[in-house]
């Protein structure tokens, strides 16, 4: 053999050697780059999982409390103070009487200024008509206990949306089983609808608007809706789908 020859296939095997190189080297590459792409995405996936289990607790125990608040409101139960009748400096009885007096402390007592306020008798009690809202009026028991729209607490749910806008930034997303996606981001949609119809709830009761009950409903429909589809997504979450 010639020694031009054996030089030809040192050559070749070297050429050999280097691409076989080379492609392990990408393919060692490619497999870091899958797994460190597999840890994010089961991080992310975890992360995910804690905030809906977090999130889907909150929103139940203010939904659980809305309703009761609702439940108040359209049977005209919710109390909204009381007074002792022999502690007042008027006869409770006299409607104009009592009328003069609330002008005098429930601009104190609210945060929308009162700039109409009426006292009309009924049968069995008093109707009290401050600005676009009506309250109930009770004697009972040497009390006077007064129902209705104000005073009231929301109690909004404190509810996150960190971990979906971690998967949006980091890329993880593209990861996912497609349905899987979809069910995260109705999830993260209904979020943001509850938390808009929070501020403006919020708005509507230091307004003094009366259809303050209208948006609490809306409120609990949000919280209802955001439960049943936790439960889809945290039931797909603990499945085969994203293992």
């Amino acid at each position: 053999m010639s020694k031009s020859t054996i030089n030809r296939q040192q050559l070749f095997l070297e050429f050999l050697s280097i691409i076989f190189a080379v492609l392990l080297a990408l393919l060692l590459n490619s497999l870091r780059e899958s797994m460190a792409t597999e840890r994010a995405l089961d991080r992310v996936t975890e992360s995910i999982r804690a905030e809906i289990l977090k999130n889907d607790s909150t929103i139940r125990k203010s939904m659980a409390y809305r309703r009761d608040l609702i439940f108040e409101l359209y049977n005209d139960e919710h109390l909204v103070m009381s007074m002792p009748v022999n502690d007042l400096p008027i006869d409770a009885s006299n409607d104009r009487q009592l009328e003069n007096y609330l002008k005098r402390i429930l601009p104190f007592a609210q945060s929308t200024p009162v700039t109409y306020l009426k006292v009309q008798s009924l049968k069995e009690n008093r109707i009290i008509s401050i600005n676009n809202r009506t309250m109930t009026l009770y004697l009972q028991d040497d009390m006077l206990l007064f129902y209705g729209p104000y005073n009231l607490q929301l109690r909004t749910a404190d509810i996150s949306n960190r971990s979906w806008e971690i998967a949006k930034a980091t890329g993880t997303l593209v990861e996912m089983d497609l349905a899987l996606v979809d069910a995260l981001n109705n999830v993260y949609t209904l979020n943001n609808q509850y938390l808009e119809t929070s501020d403006k709830a919020i708005d509507q009761i230091y307004a003094g608007k009366p259809s303050i009950r209208s948006v609490l409903e809306d409120m609990y429909y949000f919280e209802t809706q955001i439960v049943k589809a936790d439960s889809i997504l945290l039931t797909m979450l603990n499945s085969d789908e994203v293992e």
